[in-house]
């Protein structure tokens, strides 16, 4: 299950991006398996020539703070994912810090194929063709016609519909020290920022650029509209309307969640998501996505899994804190339910977890709570 949760407070999860497909047409059935690697030999690159694979943002980091490029930051080998191919497969994506690769399959007895090449450790089918569901219509016409251009009423105060948050997190005492987040780069990974690029109260947020981890060629734009109240807390910069917590910094932003289905595979999916925010130089992560609960019953998250090691996005949680990123992940909106617990990625090491309070500042009911 998704958790879409704010630092402090905030709205759950809204309307998920269209499909074409209607409810009742025929689905062929494909299956994407994870592959697991044993080594990167063979590597066309080298970690003596970095800039090769790695943004000067993303090395600049590493050498502020003394961190050296390693083996993990070496993409898997083209030779590897050649032999893959040749086995019929199709390379959805790949985690250098992982090894291992996403690839999709029309046949599910291809996976023995696959276990069977000499540099694949463990073969684990993370998703299948979901039941298509009904969506909207796709939108007509040039989007930014759909929003309102009414100016917003203007508050009596600097941070306008934002003034609790940022009292209760101190944020006026920062930015009156000088602290509003010039010169950081912030990824907001979530399932997506619906009109965020057509919002006029988001035209001097600074968006460098957006990922989508689940289909590249679908705009992040299209997607859920979590992400755009996200954005909105932390880089709104409207005196007297809403101030956000950074609204100098610059941000990405990459979407991971699919709202087709709930499979193990999203995680790989945010694992994906990380690895491009490293390696276009970002030096915060916040993050309102967290999973436990899967369509397959049977391939649901235990307790005993709550490790930090167990699946992909805790692990890349922590490999992106140990290159340099402060990672900010909610701890899930599960605390009223039977499960309670915090969801992965936020059990991962070296990553700050946080939970909700209410406008009074106490903790919600709804919030995940620890171990």
């Amino acid at each position: 299950m998704k958790n879409l949760i704010l630092l402090g407070m905030m709205c759950l999860s809204a309307s998920a991006f269209a499909q074409q497909t209607p409810a009742d047409a025929p689905t062929e059935k494909h299956y994407r398996f994870r592959l697991n690697l044993t080594d990167k030999n063979g590597s066309e690159f080298s970690v003596n020539q970095p800039e090769k694979f790695l943004s000067e943002k993303a090395l600049q980091r590493r050498q502020r703070q003394g961190i050296r490029v390693d083996e993990t930051d070496l993409p898997i080998p083209a030779a590897y994912l050649k032999q893959i191919r040749a086995k019929g497969a199709t390379i959805h994506s790949t985690s250098k810090w992982a090894n291992t690769a996403l690839v999709e399959v029309a046949d599910s007895l291809q996976g023995e194929a696959l276990a069977a090449l000499p540099f694949v450790s463990k073969v684990t089918c993370v998703w299948t063709t979901p039941a298509p569901k009904p969506q909207r219509a796709p939108r007509q016409g040039d989007r930014r016609d759909m929003i309102s251009k009414d100016p917003v009423a203007p508050h009596a105060h600097q941070y306008g519909e934002a003034r609790n948050q940022a009292q209760m997190l101190n944020v006026d005492k920062l930015h009156e020290a000088g602290f509003r987040g010039q010169g950081l780069t912030v990824a907001v990974i979530d399932g997506g920022f619906l009109n965020a690029d057509v919002i006029p109260a988001f035209d001097n947020i600074d968006i460098l650029g957006t990922y989508n981890a689940v289909d590249p060629t679908v705009s992040v734009y299209d997607g859920q509209s979590h992400g755009t109240s996200v954005l909105s807390c932390i880089g709104m910069n409207k005196d007297n309307v809403m101030l956000g917590t950074a609204p100098a910094a610059k941000f990405w932003l990459l979407a991971s969640e699919d709202s087709a289905g709930e499979m193990p595979i999203e995680l790989d999916y945010w694992a994906r998501a990380v690895e491009y925010a490293d390696s276009v130089g970002v030096d915060v992560v916040n993050s309102s996505l967290g999973y436990y609960d899967f369509d397959d019953k049977s391939k649901n998250i235990k307790y005993w899994e709550l490790d930090g090691k167990s699946n992909p996005g805790s692990l890349a949680a922590s490999m992106a804190a140990d290159k340099g990123m402060i990672c900010v992940i909610s701890a899930g909106n599960s605390g009223a339910q039977a499960w309670k617990k915090i969801t992965p990625p936020a059990d991962a090491d070296h990553i700050l977890c946080v939970g909700a309070t209410d406008s009074l500042g106490v903790n919600t009911t709804f919030s995940s709570i620890g171990y």
